[in-house]
């Protein structure tokens, strides 16, 4: 997989065991690149980001812009739905036909109710997986530091494919160098592509790291 930007001297190779970095000193072309990342998560189309992969470009790719560490939003609606979807084809038939018989049961208690009420109500006889996670409310639960939440991120990646790439914009402000080493680590085990976009320089890299660092020049 690559990326080519067309301001960058230099293209963004990504491989297998090394996770990219790209520390960049120089404001604007920070605030330009960042920018594009954002626009191309909503479906946008820009011009100077160009993805390969295997030397074939790829529209619409799908990458998550991450900046806010304190508010995750794993309970969105795009999360949830695709964990619905996950869950319809992991669940075994057994399984599903106990829950059947007993939202079955509960349809009965129910139904009793809407007797003794005024209004020609009707509820729906049959229910797929996906519409009874909805009806549970089906939640990711938050773990309580930033490294345990950014593994969950990868998982939920890894389970549902979701984004092709996780982009981490100033991550390494709120890690220590040994969190950002087993975050690499996990990411290269479950085969989650991920880069970090760093607006400033951290020196000589570390353990699964390649980096490209852009000056003021």
């Amino acid at each position: 997989m690559m990326i080519k930007v067309n301001y960058f001297d230099n293209q963004i190779n990504f491989s297998d065991n090394l996770i990219n970095n790209i520390e960049i000193t120089n404001k604007s072309v920070f605030y330009r690149f960042v920018k594009d990342l954002y626009l191309v998560s909503n479906g946008d189309i820009v011009e100077d980001l160009i993805f390969l992969d295997s030397d074939k470009e790829v529209s619409n790719f799908k990458l998550s812009v991450i900046s806010d560490y304190f508010n995750f939003g794993f309970d969105d609606r795009k999360n949830i739905n695709s964990i619905s979807k996950y869950l319809d084809d992991y669940v075994s038939e057994e399984d599903k036909v106990n829950l059947s018989k007993q939202y079955k049961n509960l349809l009965k208690v129910f139904r009793k109710i809407l007797g003794d009420v005024e209004v020609p109500l009707e509820v729906d006889e049959e229910i797929d997986l996906i519409s009874l996670s909805k009806m549970v409310k089906l939640s990711i639960k938050n773990k309580e530091t930033l490294l345990e939440n950014l593994l969950v991120m990868i998982d939920i990646n890894n389970i549902i494919d979701i984004n092709k790439m996780l982009i981490f914009i100033n991550l390494k402000q709120f890690l220590t160098e040994e969190e950002i080493i087993e975050l690499y680590k996990y990411s290269i085990y479950k085969n989650i592509k991920i880069l970090l976009v760093d607006s400033q320089n951290y020196g000589a890299t570390i353990k699964y790291e390649k980096k490209l660092i852009i000056d003021e020049n």
